[in-house]
């Protein structure tokens, strides 16, 4: 009799380097092809949150333009590139980001809040 195997890549999972955010495929799929994003950190909790934002949000005033971070989806992934905010989540939380593979962590979706978390306390080096 065979066990089946559950497919971990569709585990919806992030990596953190230098330089970005990467989200695998399962990732990009809660956040339903956003224009850009916010970025939320828990400093207590060891946790980011990640928002999609629309065009029309920005455009009718409901988010500022200067909390967005654009997004580049590809096929399989999702890139936030934005250094200094890397750089500040290595020296809030210690994420020793100087690896050159980077930190992969699991996030969830909060449906209430319609955000993917990352909790930081669950990271390991790829």
């Amino acid at each position: 009799m065979y066990e089946w195997v559950k497919n971990e890549s569709r585990n919806p999972y992030v990596t953190i380097y230098s330089t970005n955010i990467t989200l695998n495929r399962s990732a990009i799929e809660f956040l339903d092809n956003p224009w850009h994003v916010m970025l939320g950190v828990d400093r207590a909790g060891k946790q980011i949150a990640i928002r999609p934002v629309s065009e029309e949000e920005v455009q009718d005033g409901l988010v500022s333009r200067e909390e967005c971070y654009r997004i580049s989806i590809g096929r399989s992934y999702g890139r936030i590139a934005n250094r200094s905010f890397c750089n500040m989540l290595d020296e809030t939380f210690g994420l020793d980001l100087s690896v050159e593979s980077g930190r992969k962590y699991p996030l969830y979706f909060d449906e209430r809040e319609k955000i993917l978390v990352i909790d930081l306390g669950k990271g390991e080096t790829v």
